[in-house]
């Protein structure tokens, strides 16, 4: 199996997932590699998240014993804190199954929480933009700073 690329967006807790070129699941160990590499990517969290997975690189195979694992690996990753998961798009061609719902790429970013319209924050004072919270049963505090508006 190829290698996952994993991208954060902790400020907005979404995890975004892509497939290089011509990655294959046809098997249960694919599926089961595709597992270790999410739970190393789960490393750096320390809170519930969303993902996004762009399977437009994917195929998986049509066997019942994909499935399966397929159901188990997303049971797993539920147990590991993800609140949701979506993909795209919508209808790929090579994809027999999937756990999750496929839609456009614009509905499924919307759908965790990206690419909001108005979302900007009132004030445009440095104070305003910050957001501090705590995971204390994780001994945690997450700082996220939100861009400021800029006033023209």
């Amino acid at each position: 199996m190829n290698k996952v690329e994993f991208e954060n967006n902790f400020q907005k807790r979404v995890m975004l997932v892509s497939f290089p070129k011509e990655t294959v699941i046809s098997t249960p160990s694919d599926v089961r590699a595709l597992r270790s590499q999410w739970t190393l990517a789960l490393g750096s969290w320390h809170s519930p998240y969303k993902a996004i997975v762009d399977c437009s690189n994917l195929e998986i195979g049509d066997g019942n014993d994909i499935k399966e694992e397929l159901d188990r690996f997303l049971t797993y990753l539920k147990g590991f804190f993800l609140k949701k998961i979506v993909g795209y798009p919508e209808n790929p061609p090579k994809i027999h199954y999937l756990p999750f719902s496929l839609t456009s790429e614009a509905e499924a970013r919307k759908s965790v929480g990206l690419d909001k319209q108005g979302q900007k924050r009132a004030g445009s004072d440095f104070r305003s933009q910050i957001t501090i919270q705590n995971h204390f049963r994780n001994h945690v505090v997450e700082v996220a700073f939100s861009e400021l508006s800029s006033a023209k």
